[in-house]
């Protein structure tokens, strides 16, 4: 089951138009900034989730056995990102181009050497695929530290959506078929800028635990608008920015069941500008 649904526009910023406001591109860093903060969250939830099968005796072989698998997939996903931040500084662009080129070669082999189940299932993010097609020398820009960032954010993100591809894979394979009661949820709440121009729009998306129909999630945007989950479990809410100048708050309350059936109910506030 597809649990994961995240909008993210891949901007690749070498053939645009060098003239947008600087405010436009610091929407565009914040929209792709939220969005990998919100995958790495998700990961960080299918970890647990992952963790917490090994205390059920339908799952815990399957269970232990991925995390052994798996044990050193963080620590190789926060070294690669490390080392793709660094380009921030873009001293030579020659040679770390050279060396993230090498680096994501060993990336993607490492993965592939994981299991074989992994390999033959297509858990690699196509777009990783196409940066190590296309280099890297482009994506640096040394006259505009933005689209140097933005750029860096996308990068990024096509390692962040493989890391949380098999994770998420490796947790179906922990329990085939089976729909299990003792599933860890949380809540994850992501907005794709908090700074606006008059007519632009605000886009949230809301998700519970590792996102699926079970946690019979609500959504609730102002105290009284009700955003139905989709089919996968997650709400996307979406505002065409009309407000005048200056700066606004959206309270959403998600009421879900959590693992073990009992009512919880999270609030939080969304927070963004019209400049």
């Amino acid at each position: 089951m597809k649990f994961f649904i995240i909008i993210v526009i891949f901007f690749f910023y070498q053939s645009c138009n060098l003239k947008q406001e600087d405010k436009g591109l610091d929407n565009s860093l914040n929209s792709i900034f939220s969005s990998n903060q919100f995958i790495k969250k998700n990961t960080s939830n299918l970890y647990e989730t992952l963790q917490f099968k090994t205390d059920d005796p339908l799952t815990k072989v399957e269970a232990q056995n991925w995390l052994d698998k798996l044990e050193g997939l963080n620590d190789s996903t926060n070294l690669l990102i490390r080392k793709i931040e660094s380009l921030n500084d873009y001293p030579t662009i020659e040679k770390d181009s050279e060396e993230i080129h090498i680096k994501l070669n060993n990336y993607i082999n490492y993965i592939k050497g994981i299991s074989s189940e992994i390999k033959g299932r297509n858990l690699i993010d196509t777009s990783l695929i196409k940066l190590i097609q296309s280099g890297y020398k482009n994506l640096i820009n040394k006259s505009n530290l933005t689209y140097n960032k933005i750029n860096i954010e996308v990068i990024k993100n096509a390692i962040y959506l493989t890391e949380n591809n098999i994770f998420e894979f490796a947790n179906n394979e922990s329990s085939p078929g089976c729909i299990l009661d003792f599933e860890k949820f949380s809540t994850i709440i992501a907005q794709n800028s908090s700074n606006f121009k008059y007519g632009e729009e605000l886009k949230v998306t809301a998700g519970v635990g590792s996102f699926s129909l079970r946690s019979s999630p609500i959504f609730i945007v102002n105290s009284n608008s009700i955003v139905a989950p989709n089919e996968s479990g997650v709400a996307i809410f979406k505002k065409k920015i009309l407000d005048k100048k200056g700066k606004y708050k959206i309270p959403i309350v998600i009421k879900y069941l959590n693992e073990k059936g009992k009512k919880k109910s999270f609030e939080s506030l969304i927070e963004y500008e019209v400049y």
